[in-house]
């Protein structure tokens, strides 16, 4: 399953994901539970569900965005790097770089393989391509880093908000971009 880039991405075209198979009957739960309070997040996870390939955990491969895995991306533009363990929603620590996939960040890098790359629009408006540099087993909860530790003394709404926000935040859905053939 080795993929290439093959030159410049395709605007509209969405990368291919993978989704572990033990991890459907949940998500498409949470997708449900959702509909209520967010729908828009709600509709997009139906979306990836709808267009994934699900594998049996045991032949989940390695460098696919699962559940439980920390994924690091970039920001193209800036060179920013962020490193983040994709969680369920009540598993979620903002100060401990665990989003749950119930989040704008957390539905697009769902499945996504190394390497891939899509277009994600901030809530200023601008344009940045993202692209999934690392994935591999999460860090061990102890290691948060001093970057999320200085977010501990807000709300948690506030610090969810702020490192989403210093994390490529969006507002809509990412234009989705293959960075891969």
């Amino acid at each position: 399953m080795a993929e290439t880039r093959t030159g410049k991405p395709r605007a509209g075209a969405r990368p291919r994901i993978t989704i572990d198979r033990a991890h459907a009957d949940r998500l498409d739960s949470i997708a449900n539970s959702a509909q209520t309070r967010r729908p828009e997040l709600a509709e997009r996870l139906f979306e990836e569900l709808d267009r994934a390939r699900f594998v049996d955990s045991a032949k989940m491969p390695p460098n696919i965005v699962t559940i439980g895995n920390a994924v690091t991306y970039r920001d193209e533009t800036t060179g920013r790097e962020q490193t983040a363990v994709l969680v369920f929603p009540g598993e979620a620590d903002i100060d401990a770089g665990r989003v749950s996939v119930l989040t704008p960040i957390g539905v697009a890098l769902l499945g996504l393989p190394e390497g891939a790359s899509f277009w994600w629009e901030t809530r200023q408006g601008e344009r940045r391509q993202l692209t999934v540099t690392h994935v591999g087993p999460a860090p061990d909860p102890a290691e948060v880093t001093a970057d999320t530790a200085a977010t501990a003394e807000l709300p948690e709404a506030d610090r969810i908000d702020e490192t989403l926000n210093a994390s490529f935040p969006a507002s809509d859905p990412p234009a989705w971009t293959l960075g891969q053939g």
